[in-house]
């Protein structure tokens, strides 16, 4: 029978059995690990900041007048390490002193599931760990749905757009690929429609009816859902001008906006077409202010606190180089640095030389892993594999075409948002195999001294 208490913290303890967890390895040691691999100190903060999830209790096993918590170690680990920072590695000391001092809420007891034996939590942690589990278990957004929950989602304006467009139907896009091609400034040149992020609001021109303008926004949607275009068919910033202009000569519309016109203020209303201009793509002449320094970056400090965790000075220097790339000329620069990265840690496990880091990846478990917990596997598998040759492509366009280069800070943003699941799991990936040859050596070290020993 499964009971609902709340139990003090400090009868609920590590459960030995968790996988997250070597068997080798001392309860301390594998604090220690945990905190490198499992990100411990992010979730503390997050904790510090917002107090525990009400969405998930822990599953617990009793053990005499103790608790053994099947499910939510690392929770339990970041609570602990906030209850008192001296438990928590002496590298991490300083920031779960800062956490602790500055929590909102201070934890002493914990709601639970209490469960009479592993066999009865086998189920409820199956749900959670085992992806969609044939809709048994937790479905996770797909990239429509969190461009329309996330107001600061970079690929927001595509999904306001279409939404508007299909009249709020369910029908399903490739959203990245509507961002892909609507990034680009013709699109605001012909049509006039902007997007304001700080009201989150698309704007149209203010002028009558349009038919033509309707008619030919059906066209592009219709090319999008059949999939006509995409970021293969159409690769580079020439090619899709190639295709809006062939779009919007078809339909007759001419230039709403000329490029070089200046960008007024977002408080000033537009005289002509609308009541406010390109809040957020401006053209290289205004790149100071393009994104509006945008709280949105390629940047990820998730994945730079994972990278300075593994060590590799080759890869913290490249990605340390993204930060400070944040215009649209800073595209290929940015494309050729994830490039790098991508082909530094699949080479740590294990690609050949010649083989390309998606085709590498298409066919590998990793690549299931980190679709385990998506909505729609084969539509992300597509995207995740499309976006990581994309990547490809655009650093060898960017290296070796004469002219073309892509050139869309708001793209890249969108490529990035899609495979930082991936990233993050290759890096984690290399930290286990480094921690397995670093156990491995250290055995092997301790059996050599053995046999000294003896002789």
């Amino acid at each position: 029978m499964v009971k609902i208490a709340k139990i003090s913290l400090k009868k609920l303890k590590l459960d030995p059995e968790n996988p997250r967890i070597s068997a080798s390895l001392s309860e301390k040691d594998a604090t220690n690990s945990l905190c490198d691999t499992e990100q411990i100190v992010e979730l503390a903060k997050d904790i510090a900041e917002n107090g525990i999830s009400p969405c998930e209790k822990f599953i617990v096993l009793q053990d005499g007048e103790e608790y053994i918590v099947i499910e939510g170690n690392r929770r339990l680990i970041a609570l602990k390490f906030l209850d008192n920072p001296n438990l928590a590695p002496e590298r991490f000391f300083k920031k779960f002193s800062e956490y602790s001092a500055n929590r909102k809420v201070r934890v002493n007891t914990v709601e639970c599931m209490i469960v009479p034996n592993r066999k009865e939590a086998n189920h409820w942690i199956e749900t959670k760990h085992l992806g969609q589990n044939k809709g048994k278990g937790v479905k996770s957004w797909n990239a429509i749905q969190k461009a329309c929950y996330f107001q600061s989602n970079p690929n927001r304006f595509a999904y306001l757009l279409f939404n508007h467009l299909l009249e709020g139907s369910s029908q399903y896009y490739n959203i990245s690929n509507v961002m892909h091609f609507i990034s680009k400034p013709i699109f605001y040149e012909y049509t006039g429609i902007d997007y304001d992020q700080e009201e989150d609001k698309l704007i149209f021109p203010s002028c009558e009816a349009n038919s033509a303008l309707d008619n030919c926004l059906k066209q592009f949607v219709q090319d999008i859902l059949e999939e006509k275009i995409d970021s293969h068919t159409h690769n580079s910033k020439q090619s899709i001008e190639q295709y809006f202009e062939i779009l919007f000569r078809k339909f007759k519309l001419s230039k709403v906006y000329s490029r070089n016109d200046a960008r007024k203020s977002k408080n000033k209303k537009e005289t002509k077409h609308s009541e406010k201009q390109y809040s957020l793509f401006k053209n290289d002449a205004n790149k100071d202010e393009n994104c509006q320094k945008q709280k949105l970056s390629c940047y990820d400090e998730e994945i730079a606190n994972q990278l300075k965790q593994l060590g590799i000075v080759k890869l913290i220097a490249i990605y340390s180089s993204v930060k400070k790339l944040k215009s649209d000329s800073d595209t290929p620069l940015l494309y050729m640095a994830f490039n790098c990265l991508f082909e530094a840690l699949m080479g740590l496990l294990g690609r050949p030389n010649k083989v390309s880091f998606d085709t590498f990846l298409s066919n590998h478990p990793l690549l299931k892993t980190v679709l385990n917990n998506t909505h729609r596997i084969r539509d992300n598998k597509k995207d995740t594999l499309a976006t990581l040759a994309k990547v490809r492509e655009q650093t060898n366009r960017a290296k070796h075409a004469l002219l073309a280069a892509p050139l869309s800070y708001m793209e890249i943003i969108s490529d990035m948002q899609v495979l930082k699941p991936l990233l993050m799991q290759l890096i984690n990936e290399v930290y286990k195999k480094k921690l397995r040859e670093k156990q491995k050596n250290a055995s092997a070290t301790a059996v050599q001294y053995k046999q000294n020993t003896i002789t």
